[in-house]
Order: structure tokens, then sequence, then C-alpha cells
């Protein structure tokens, strides 16, 4: 009986079954966090991936044209080294055979052809990573192997009307140790650049300089004949080779957009090349072509097929006595643009043409010379101080509002500015008038200046504003787009920096950037054929 009762009580009693449970649930939660985490973080990693493989096939697609299509796309990549790396995402590489050039049927019957060197029209580009896992090592599962795939074509070309304005005053003969040539060389080294991204199928661009030249020079600037001087007169007795600057002139934007910019007699000019796409023999092309009068202004790299060639663009004869004055430049290209605008849709209704313009400058506006010494900033003897166009108080201000002009009649403007002040300043040297004013920034739109000079109450239209924020009131809107600094300039040191914290700081590489968003390129599905 005993025995029966501890027998009955024993299989009886429950208590200590819920361990078995205990243990089977523990499993169970640790197989769910296991999924959870592991598979949350490996997700977080492959949509990172994917987003630098779609930026890795929008870059290679820019230059699909080119023999840079597939060494750009390697350099736009999340692999170490690459411009969309990731500190959390490790153990990348390209796919073996990847990136690849393609010539797709579909896209080519969108009229985007097979041309270049790669006879493509798409590039596609395929990455993966190794992701290490937490809690799946317990189930032996160290790692999981994550791949994203992007395809990329050229977008179809879209005409662009484009003025490029460079700055020509004397201070552009200083080097620029960050680049390795004068300021001019690398502001026609990002020139190159801007050209070689274009579309010469329908893309025209005009070089404008500022100071404004004496017309009957402007060819020293194209031909270089006779041969240049880097070290161009500052008074009276010319250089020879070079183009020779005259005091500002200040042209209106035209009633009738066919007459275009006008060079009255007796003033200069800013415009030196006229609208022209003969740069390249084709898109696909990657030789420029050493006959154009465009090219051998702003020069042109080494090809494999064709020697380097220096731009014949310098500092005119008397640019240091004349400053920088940049709503004079921005009036003459906006009436150019807009008589080439007319002139498009005159012989082609159906066309959509863009006007662009392109503004390289420390936007540091400071050409009212006459009040630090006998020179003279108008062409006449009877300069206003009223601040509103053409005037020689408020110089920055008008810039911005020429440049408002502009974008109102639908001209996308990008501002690059070179080694601009970030603020606005001006003190009084009683020692060396001028001199306060070449090393103050925005001067005259100052109100120390105005009461320097008693000139009663500042009458700029941007009162207090600095050589920086010219720039950026000066681009089209989102900043982030349309304005870009280059703040290395050696010596500058220029603490303007552009709001888009992941745009290029050297002067070529902001070209470059241009060029690329001009030449538009797009993700197009991967089994597109």
């Amino acid at each position: 009986m005993n025995v029966r009762r501890f027998t009955h009580q024993t299989l009886s009693d429950q208590r200590g079954q819920v361990l078995p449970w205990v243990a089977f649930m523990m499993v169970l939660f640790l197989g769910i966090g296991a999924f959870v985490l592991d598979i949350g973080h490996a997700y977080m990693s492959y949509r990172q991936l994917q987003a630098a493989t779609d930026a890795a096939a929008l870059a290679g697609a820019r230059d699909i044209y080119s023999s840079a299509a597939i060494s750009t796309a390697s350099n736009f990549a999340a692999t170490t080294g690459g411009s969309n790396s990731y500190s959390t995402l490790q153990n990348v590489s390209m796919a073996p055979g990847w990136p690849k050039l393609e010539c797709l049927t579909t896209v080519a019957n969108m009229g985007i052809l097979c041309e270049g060197p790669g006879a493509a029209n798409a590039i596609q580009v395929k990455e993966q990573a190794i992701v290490p896992t937490f809690f799946a090592q317990i189930f032996g599962i160290k790692q999981m192997t994550v791949s994203a795939v992007a395809t990329a074509t050229k977008g179809k070309p879209v005409p662009l009307n484009v003025a490029l304005l460079l700055d020509t005053t004397l201070s552009m003969d200083d080097t620029d140790s960050n680049c390795g040539s004068t300021q001019l060389g690398c502001a026609m080294t990002g020139a190159q650049n801007l050209l070689a991204g274009l579309a010469p199928s329908v893309d025209a661009v005009s070089v404008f300089t500022f100071p404004n030249i004496d017309p009957n020079t402007a060819n020293n600037d194209k031909n270089c004949s006779p041969p240049q001087s880097l070290n161009p007169s500052f008074y009276s007795t010319p250089t020879p080779g070079l183009a020779t600057a005259l005091p500002y002139s200040f042209p209106t934007l035209p009633s009738s957009a066919s007459t275009g910019y006008q060079v009255p007699t007796g003033t200069g000019t800013y415009q030196i090349t006229s609208f022209s796409n003969d740069y390249r023999s084709s898109d696909a092309s990657n030789s420029p072509n050493s006959n154009s009068t465009l090219v051998s202004t702003v020069g042109q790299p080494a090809t494999s097929t064709t020697p380097a060639v220096s731009g014949c663009l310098a500092p005119p004869n008397q640019a240091g006595e004349f400053g920088t004055y940049l709503a004079g430049v921005i009036y003459a290209a906006q009436a150019s643009l807009a008589a080439e605008y007319a002139q498009e849709i005159s012989a082609n209704p159906t066309s959509q043409p863009i006007n662009i313009m392109i503004v390289l400058s420390d936007g540091n506006s400071n050409a009212s010379t006459r009040y630090g010494v006998s020179n003279q900033f108008f062409v006449t003897n009877n300069p206003s101080a009223s601040g509103t166009y053409p005037s020689d108080v408020g110089d920055c201000g008008q810039a911005v509002v020429a440049a408002s002009a502009s974008k109102s009649a639908g001209t996308l403007i990008y501002a690059v500015a070179y080694g601009s002040p970030a603020t606005g300043s001006f003190s009084w040297n009683s020692n060396d008038i001028s001199d306060s004013i070449n090393n103050a920034g925005c001067p005259t739109d100052q109100n120390s200046f105005f009461s320097a000079f008693h000139l009663g109450s500042n009458t700029s239209a941007y009162p207090g504003i600095s050589p920086c924020q010219t720039m950026q009131d000066i681009a089209s809107t989102p900043n982030s787009e349309y304005f870009y600094s280059d703040y290395n300039q050696s010596g500058s040191n220029s603490q303007c920096y552009s709001s888009n914290t992941e745009s290029p700081s050297a002067l070529a590489d902001i070209f470059a950037t241009i060029a690329g968003k001009l030449s538009k390129a797009r993700l197009i599905p991967d089994s597109t054929t």
C-alpha cells in the first residue's frame, strides 16, 4: 500500500513541469531575437548598399559615352575608398565582372543611342557585402551576404544655352596652391570639365568675362596671338598679347529678346565667345575640337589622340584698375541668353531650350575706385550714388538684383564662390583710401562706407551683405543644388560654405559636378532589355 501510495503521489505531482517549457521558450525567444535583430540589421545594410549602388550607377551613366564610365561608377561605389562608403557597412566588394556597359534596345528606342568607346547606352552595377550576425551565431550562422543591383542610363539631352561668367580681374593671376595653378588656370580647368560633360548636339556655350574689355583686343583671349604674358599692365602701357580692360559698361535687358547683348560704341564687351557647340565633334566623342574658338579660349586637357592646349584667356591689361562689378556682366549674359533662346525657338518652335548661367567669382564687388583714387568707375563723369543700377554704390546688392531679374526670366543660375569672404566689411584707412576699398568685403554696401564718404544713409538694396552671401543670393534655389564654394583657395582663409555638405570644395570637381547635373542620368528597371 505504501508503494502504491508513493507511486500515485509521484505520478500526480506536477511541480517542476514548467522547466522544460522554460528551456523550450528560451530557445524560441533566442531564435526570434536572431530573426528580428539579425534580419533587421541585414536589411538596413542592404538599403545602404542599394543606395550606394544606385549612386554609382547614376555617376557612371553620366560618363556613358566616355572611357571613364566604368572607373567613375567604381569610384562612387560603397567599396573601401569609394565616395559612397558607409562606416557601418564593411566587407563590401564589386561583384566579379561588374560594373558593365550595356546596349539596351528599349533605351535605344527612346532615342538614347549606343555610342562611345563602349558602344553603350546603359551601365549596370552590382555590389555585395558580408554582414556579421549577432544572436544567429548561436545557431552557427556567423554572417549573411547581401547584394544590390542598379541600372542607369544617360538621360536624353535637353537643349541648354550655357553662359559661363569667369572672373579675370588681376587677382586671378595669383597662385592657388590647392589647385596647382593660377586662379584663372584653375577656373579654366573647371571650364574644360564643364565642356566635357555637355552634349554638343544640343548644348551651346558662351564665355563672358569681367571686367569688360576693349572689343578690338577681344581676339587676344581667343587665339593667343601674339603669345601671352602672365603679367598684365596695371596702368597705361599695354602688355603685348593681352586684351585690355575698359571701365565697366552697363548693359540693360533689351525690350526685344532678338536684339540680344549690344556693345555700345566706345565701351567694353563682356562677351568673349559667341554661343557655339563645336567644342566636340559629337556627344560620343571624348576629344575636344582644337579648332573651336571656345576650346582655344579655355584650353583642353590632353587625350589619347589630342595634345593638351593652354587656354588663351588671361587677366587683361588694366584689370587691376577697375576691380570687380558683377551686375554689368550678369545683365550682358542674360541679354545674350534671351536672344539665343529666341533664335532657337524661331528655328524650331517645338524645342524647349533651358538658359543656364554659371558665375565664378569671389563675390566681392569693389569697383567703386573713384572714392579711393582718381580713377573713375563710370565711363561718364557723373557717377550716381543712388544704389540703383547703374550706380557706383551698393555694388554687391546690384549683383543680386541683376541675378533676380535673370531668374525671373527663367534662367537657372549656378554660383561658384571662389575664396569668398564670409563677412561684409569696410574700415577707413586714411593713409591709403583705395586699400580700404580693395581689402574690404562688399565695401560699398556697408553703413561705414556711406558715413566715411558722407553719402547719407545706406542706399544699397542689400545693406551689410557679405561676398559669400552675395554668391548665395545670386544662385537659384535651393542653394544646396545651385550654390558651390571653393573655400580652400590658398590664402583666402574663406569660411564660405555650401549648405550641401556633400558638395565638392575643389574648383575642378565643382564644375564636373555641375556638368553632371546638367547632363541628367536616371535609374531604370534592372530587367530592361
